[in-house]
Order: structure tokens, then sequence, then C-alpha cells
């Protein structure tokens, strides 16, 4: 009997979720060290959607997200058998010293959101040493939160004039990390949705593929001792 078109849709996505999981072995057999870069290749992708997405509708349309929790699963649901979230298990994080790391716009998986067109037109055409214009200077309006273990990084704020950092190459800036290691213990990522490790309940179903892909690349770096290479300040 033939799938249903939404059977063979889901099918077809697990089939790429685990070709990736093979990649993330392979890799780690080879040189685990280089697992960060696999994190920066399938990130590509989310950065060149909200990108173009900012280009290609009115102010304030544009509809895709660049936030942990609607990429991921709710930092507030419970995850863990005792009723704890995210957020409870990693809060503690808020009260110690914050670990800062220096990231490179033109490197690493940053991920800005920039929501209108204007003021990315204007920053795109007036930010860059490769137009004969300004070079690209970090500044107090910057703030970017980098989630670890596997190292993508969500900007806060300054998302116009990071995202043409982002696509001329050009500039640094320094992060807040944000570890969700704990979450491994309660969540896991199927192929096509988050779920509770305990009971095997629904978390979310991203629409995109590349959330779920990374968390469990986070995994494997856990398991390996591998940390993300953007080098601490």
């Amino acid at each position: 009997m033939a799938l249903s078109p939404t059977r063979r849709r889901r099918r077809d996505r697990v089939q790429r979720f685990e070709e990736q999981m093979r990649a993330i072995d392979e890799i780690s057999k080879i040189n685990k060290r280089a697992l960060p870069s696999f994190c920066r290749a399938v990130a590509r992708p989310l950065q060149a959607r909200r990108l173009a997405k900012a280009l290609q509708y009115p102010v304030h349309e544009v509809s895709i997200s660049a936030e942990f929790d609607e990429m991921f699963f709710s930092s507030f649901r419970p995850i863990a058998p005792d009723g704890r979230s995210l957020y409870d298990l990693t809060r503690r994080q808020d009260d110690e010293p914050k670990v800062r790391h220096r990231l490179q716009l033109g490197r690493d998986a940053l991920l800005p959101w920039p929501w209108h067109r204007d003021r990315l037109v204007n920053t795109l055409s007036t930010i860059g040493r490769s137009k004969g214009a300004s070079a690209w200077r970090s500044d107090h309006n910057h703030q970017v939160q980098l989630v670890l273990p596997f190292g993508l990084a969500f900007v806060l704020g300054g998302n116009h004039s990071i995202a043409a950092g982002v696509v001329d190459g050009e500039g640094e800036v320094v992060a807040d990390a944000r570890d969700i290691s704990a979450a491994y213990h309660h969540v896991f990522y199927d192929g096509c949705e988050f779920r509770r490790k305990h009971d095997g309940t629904g978390l979310s179903a991203p629409t995109e593929e590349e959330p779920g892909v990374l968390f469990e690349l986070g995994r494997r770096m856990l398991e390996l001792g591998v940390e993300y290479d953007a080098p601490a300040v």
C-alpha cells in the first residue's frame, strides 16, 4: 500500500536526519575536533533563509523566527520527570560569572534576524570595507547568545548591522554563552520532533530540519568531550 503524502514526507525527513547523523559519526572517527565545523555547515541554510526573507517581505512581515524557543522547544515547558523545565535546569547560570566567547561573523554560526527591509538595505549599503564604506565594528547594541554545546549563536540585538557583517564576512562580536547540556538527559530529537525521554511526549515539531540535527550534534560533542571552538574571552 502506497504511503500517504504526509507519511512519505515524514519518512524522507527522517532519512535525511539519519544521513546527517551518519556524517557526524564519520567525522567523529576521522577527527572529532571537526564537529564544530559540521555545526557551521548545517547552520548556513538557517542564516540564508532569514537574510533572504528580510529582503523579500515588507517591514514587520518577516515570519521566520530566530529564537531558541521557537526553533527548538520551549525553555519553560516541563522536560524532566519532576516537572522541571530547561529554564529551571539552567537558571543557576544566571547567578554565575558570565562565560563569553569571541565569534567571527564570517566563520561562526550567527543567526541574525533582520526584520526591517529598509534597515537591512541601509546596513548592506553603508557597512563594510569591501564596498568602500566604513569597517564593521562591534558596539554596545550588539547582543549575542552562543548556545552550547553545539555552537549556534542567536542575535538578540543589532540584527541588521550584524547581518551586514555576516554577509561580508567582516567583524567580530563577543557572545554570552548559554549551556543547555542539562537538556540531553531529558530530551531527544527523533528526526521530526523533539520529545521527552521519560514518557515520549512531543515537545515541538519544528518546520526546519536543521535545529534537530544541531541538537543531536551537541549530544555527540558532549559524549566525545568536544567543545565549540570559539575562543573564550
